[in-house]
């Protein structure tokens, strides 16, 4: 039994951290990380061992109904005319283009995704990325330095030209019916058809700089 709630209280623990780094705040990540374990210890219970994987992909899918809710608000507040039908359009696809895709690169976003979402390794994410070890310990370092800054430095886009034309719209819905089907595999198959991926890797490895077009404000 004590070895049972060591187990739980280390999950516990990994759960606050990783909730912390995707709400970017102590007090949003606490109480997510509350909701989502009473979640799994509710639905769970009767099971021997509950993995972190599934334990962080419980939490990615909460915050992003919040994030849903909250965009939603939002726009009933600064758009008041609009009809609760046509507010309901906005969905998972637009919540991750505007809080994922648009504050990091693409290479952060897809290692952000799979890492924090999903629970991939670092070497697991180099293959598929067809970079080193080192460089998605790199990534990650960057990404959890950008999403614990300030919400008010956070919400200022990264880049305004970064994604290749359609790509950014493409990779929120692959990202969206991953999480829906939790099955990381339906965005991980389509990686290769990123002319953007393509891009940051070969200019991360080359001297030359690649400007892409300017996409991603028009697709916002």
């Amino acid at each position: 039994m004590e070895n049972v709630e060591t187990k739980l209280i280390e999950q516990y623990h990994s759960l606050q951290r990783y909730c912390h780094y995707l709400t970017r705040n102590r007090w949003d990540g606490d109480d997510l990380a509350q909701e989502t374990f009473a979640k799994v210890l509710s639905s769970y219970k009767e099971y021997p061992t509950i993995s972190m994987r599934l334990i962080q992909k419980i939490a990615f899918n909460r915050w992003m109904d919040i994030m849903r809710k909250r965009k939603r608000e939002d726009l009933s507040e600064a758009m008041p005319e609009l009809s609760d039908a046509k507010v309901s359009t906005f969905d998972g696809p637009f919540i991750i283009h505007e809080f994922l895709l648009k504050q990091l690169t693409p290479k952060q976003a897809v290692t952000f995704f799979l890492k924090e979402a999903f629970d991939y390794q670092n070497q697991e994410i180099a293959e598929l990325l067809h970079l080193t070890e080192g460089a998605v310990k790199a990534i990650v370092h960057r990404y959890r330095n950008r999403l614990n800054k300030e919400k008010t430095e956070v919400d200022t886009p990264l880049i305004d030209c970064i994604w290749l034309d359609g790509e950014a719209n493409k990779m929120a819905q692959l990202m969206d019916e991953s999480i829906h089907r939790a099955d990381p595999s339906i965005l991980i198959r389509q990686l290769p058809s990123f002319r953007t991926l393509k891009t940051a890797i070969t200019t991360s490895r080359s001297s030359f700089t690649h400007t892409p077009s300017c996409s991603l404000q028009s697709a916002a």
